[in-house]
């Protein structure tokens, strides 16, 4: 596939053809994305950009913004991120793109959620499900409630979490979206390991687990197996948890998302250290902690903090 879109890069470019080349460019780093090769995503990524505003071609210009702040998401990069995000909104809505619009909306409030701040996230949450609402995006209303419902159970407020959690849950198997539904399955695992109703944490998680393996989504399939981790270690079912945290852990070292590094570094890590695997443990706990330093995680002074108690211990 990568092969052939080089040829139609190349062919583009020989005849002269601007469009297909800005075309060729976000195919390749769509596809390079999609293997993890970050760097060269950004690089057709930005070229496709370039001839976007060359062009004027403004529809362009607004999604390549939005993809190209997914791509700084993943790795960590939160203040690209949000560069790129803000600038798409400010095209999205010059050329009266409300579905876009939605859709960079809903990724601003990604970017708060990860960074802590989450009052600014469901500001910009309930923004894009006035949208939503009003296109009849039947699809982006169930993303953006099944997201208010994540904000509103890191503010503590589960019961409004669950409601928003079903209503997403209800429209995802309506419309047969298989992969929101998992993310919704699996949120609402989280919240029931929360409230300590491990049983239905597990049925959630391994209905969520099947469902992303199904759709091929890499990455959720990575959160859900940290999730099944955790929860076997609260259930002290230490020969159970370690492999799910281990097979989460080397599925993001795959897609390189820095970000889920940070933190199934650290989850592995302490499980490695109840394991009695200290050396290990210690490895995991420092990576992890200098990763999440780097890139701006919220909970990097927890790992420091247990990396450092760990050290002193031994």
């Amino acid at each position: 596939m990568l092969d052939d879109l080089h040829q139609a890069l190349n062919e583009a470019r020989q005849a002269g053809d601007r469009p297909a080349e800005m075309l060729a460019h976000r195919q390749l780093g769509e596809a390079y994305a999609d293997l993890g090769q970050s760097s060269l995503a950004i690089e057709h990524y930005q070229a496709a950009l370039t001839i976007a505003r060359a062009s004027a071609a403004r529809s362009d210009e607004g999604a390549i913004l939005h993809v190209l702040g997914g791509v700084y998401f993943s790795l960590g990069q939160m203040p690209r991120a949000l560069d790129c995000y803000e600038q798409a909104l400010v095209v999205r809505r010059a050329i009266g793109d409300r579905a876009g619009e939605s859709a960079t909306l809903n990724n601003i409030a990604r970017v708060y959620s990860a960074r802590g701040q989450k009052g600014e996230a469901l500001k910009y949450y309930l923004r894009t499900l006035e949208i939503d609402t009003a296109l009849s995006d039947r699809h982006g209303e169930a993303l953006t409630l099944n997201n208010l419902g994540e904000i509103y159970r890191a503010l503590g407020r589960q019961r409004d979490a669950i409601i928003y959690y079903q209503q997403a849950l209800a429209i995802e198997r309506q419309i047969n979206d298989r992969r929101s539904e998992a993310i919704t399955l699996n949120n609402l695992g989280e919240l029931n390991f929360q409230q300590g109703l491990y049983d239905a944490a597990l049925t959630h998680f391994q209905h969520a687990l099947a469902l992303r393996r199904e759709v091929g989504d890499r990455r959720g399939e990575a959160i859900t197996l940290d999730n099944l981790g955790q929860l076997y270690r609260a259930l002290n079912q230490l020969s159970d948890a370690l492999p799910h945290a281990q097979q989460a852990l080397s599925i993001v070292l795959e897609i390189d998302d820095r970000w889920l590094q940070a933190t199934m570094l650290y989850h592995v890590g302490l499980l490695l250290n109840e394991a009695g695997r200290t050396q290990n443990a210690l490895a995991h706990l420092y990576q992890a902690t200098v990763l999440a330093e780097s890139i701006g995680h919220p909970e990097a002074a927890q790992y420091r903090a247990a990396l450092d108690e760990l050290k002193n211990k031994k």
